[in-house]
């Protein structure tokens, strides 16, 4: 299965895509992403799911019910919350850049 990970951790921004199992614990794939990403293990990353749950290093993936393309979110430590406001950031750009489309489309007819 695939998972999709966004990160917001300075160094490692963007969203990669991870080949895993329901078996691999959550530490594994923080590692696979690490080796994605050519960086050496940092203990000091977490992911999330969309519920916000902090996942464990030592719980499989099973045990959250992560499924193909689930989405998940990795940032630093004692900064899990901040995936939401990159989501609240991404949606006020697409706003912004159709206000302005609309705006532009308005002006010329």
């Amino acid at each position: 299965m695939e998972v999709i990970i966004h990160s917001n951790v300075t160094g490692l921004l963007g969203t990669t895509v991870i080949s895993t199992d329901p078996q691999q614990t959550v530490g594994q794939l923080i590692r696979e992403f690490c080796n994605d990403k050519g960086i050496h293990h940092r203990l000091d990353l977490v992911l999330t799911n969309c519920r916000q749950e902090v996942l464990h290093r030592r719980q499989k993936l099973s045990h959250y019910s992560v499924r193909n393309g689930e989405e998940l979110y990795l940032s630093l430590k004692g900064n899990t919350a901040s995936h939401c406001l990159w989501m609240h950031q991404a949606i006020i750009i697409v706003h912004m850049y159709l206000v302005c489309m609309c705006a532009c489309i308005y002006a010329h007819v």
